[in-house]
């Protein structure tokens, strides 16, 4: 194939590959009531850092969790998945539709 050819077949990497507000919206999110990192309702500590941003998770802050159970904070997710509509750990993509 030449250049021309596979820029038709598999695009030239400008394509939005996101995921839709509808789904992003429809993620479930809560907020963290307690503190993460200690007490009774303390997350694993392999999901204590948004591994977006990379900051650990404090009392009262909003968390995203994916269908593949990855969790982030909200506005990490949603800024994330709205051009990349996959987890930034697993790659599992959020959209079936997709």
């Amino acid at each position: 194939m030449n250049y021309e050819q596979l820029l038709n077949a598999f695009g030239d990497g400008t394509e939005n590959l996101g995921a839709d507000e509808g789904d992003i919206r429809q993620l479930p999110t809560h907020i963290l009531k307690d503190d993460p990192l200690k007490g009774p309702s303390a997350l694993p500590e392999d999901a204590r850092q948004c591994l977006i941003c990379l900051e650990d998770f404090a009392k009262g802050e909003r968390r995203s969790i994916l269908p593949c159970l990855h969790g982030f904070h909200t506005n990490c997710s949603t800024k994330w998945l709205r051009t990349n509509g996959s987890c930034p750990i697993c790659k599992h993509r959020i959209s079936q539709s997709t």
